[in-house]
């Protein structure tokens, strides 16, 4: 199988960017995605993107470089690993692990 290389300018990359690189590499790596584009009214905090398939369902905020979390996302980011479900803070530094981790199979 074919590696996914990361885009040339990965760690400049804005939030937005970056949400569609993470996308776009879930979706060849055999995933179907989930993002609220519009979150008003929405619980504040909950991950950015909603990763599906193989078995798996994983959470996943998405930071640029310099982004911070807010408290209500650091809340969900907790709960969800205390629930035992599989969430992560990825920035385009993590650009190797975000591959890693939807290269794995289903536990």
């Amino acid at each position: 199988m074919a590696t996914l290389e990361a885009p040339a300018d990965v760690i400049r990359q804005t939030e937005r960017a970056w949400q569609r690189t993470v996308e776009e590499a879930a979706r060849w790596l055999g995933y179907r995605t989930f993002h609220v584009e519009f979150s008003f009214g929405s619980v504040r905090g909950f991950p950015d993107l909603i990763i599906m398939g193989k078995g798996r369902v994983v959470f996943a905020e998405l930071k640029s470089e310099r982004g911070k979390t807010t408290a209500d996302q650091d809340e969900w980011l907790t709960f969800l690993d205390a629930e035992g479900l599989e969430s992560h803070l990825w920035r385009p530094s993590n650009w190797d692990d975000v591959i890693k981790v939807l290269s794995e199979e289903a536990g």
